[in-house]
Formats: structure tokens, C-alpha cells, sequence
């Protein structure tokens, strides 16, 4: 869990970071790794892998705005799945998702209301995934 504590700065809670002004980077050091949780103010992200996990000494990398999210992915079986990730707390508007740098699929999304990704995990132990807010819905 990363806070934005107003007189310690940046902490997180299960985890080490390093951040500046725009971007933040957090290593999760917690056991499971399936749960990313962000307080910046009135801003708040929730993340939750239902199967797999985020990767061990890995960021997950998200812009202060919440509308730029980067991470890998933890394959936790021995074969390619479909793992669903779900966000809550995204800023509205259309979000570009890619794994692997590829296959890029849209995604819109209601202010702070919880959405759905299925993300198609490779049998390899790890798999980047990039969510990027492409238009700001009114």
C-alpha cells in the first residue's frame, strides 16, 4: 500500500519506493504480490489479480494523476492463462491496454468506478503490462 504521507513524503506499506514528481515506483515486498493499493490525497487505486501476482523485485510503476499505469505480471502456473485484474479508482476516460507491448485493447472507464481486464499471461515467469488513459471522457 502507497501513501502519500504529508509530512513523511512517499511510503509504502509491504513494499519499497522510489518516486519523483510525476511518476511513482513501487517494489512490492509482501508475500502475495496479488493486491496494489495507492493513497495520493483525495486519489485513491486499487488493484487485485485474482490468480497470479505482480512480480517479485519488479515495479509497478503509476503516474501521480493514476491515469498511467506500468507492472509485471507473475505467471503462477506452469502454462499461459488468463488472469483478470481488477482496477478500481482509475480517473475516467479511455484506457489503451497492451501486454507485452502488444495487443493493444481500449477500455472506458467511469470516474473511480471499479473495471474488469482480462489479461492473457504467457508461460513465461513474467508478463509487462501497460494501462494509459488515451482520452478523457465528459
Amino acid at each position: 500500500m502507497l501513501f502519500d504521507d504529508p509530512l513523511f513524503g512517499l511510503f509504502a506499506y509491504g513494499g519499497e519506493v522510489v518516486g519523483n514528481r510525476e511518476t511513482i515506483a513501487v517494489v512490492p515486498r509482501d508475500g502475495v504480490r496479488q493486491r496494489f493499493s495507492a493513497v495520493l490525497g483525495a486519489r485513491r487505486l486499487h488493484l487485485e489479480l485474482d490468480r497470479d501476482g505482480f512480480a517479485e523485485a519488479k515495479a509497478v510503476e503509476l503516474t501521480t494523476g493514476l491515469d498511467h499505469l506500468r507492472f509485471t505480471v507473475e505467471n503462477r502456473g506452469a502454462s499461459a492463462d488468463t488472469t483478470v485484474l481488477r482496477a478500481e479508482g482509475l480517473p475516467q476516460g479511455t484506457y489503451a491496454v497492451s501486454v507485452n507491448s502488444e495487443g493493444q485493447t481500449a477500455r472506458s472507464v467511469s470516474s473511480g468506478a471499479p473495471v474488469i481486464i482480462p489479461i492473457q499471461v504467457s508461460s513465461t515467469p513474467a508478463t509487462l503490462v501497460e494501462i494509459r488513459r488515451t482520452q478523457n471522457l465528459r
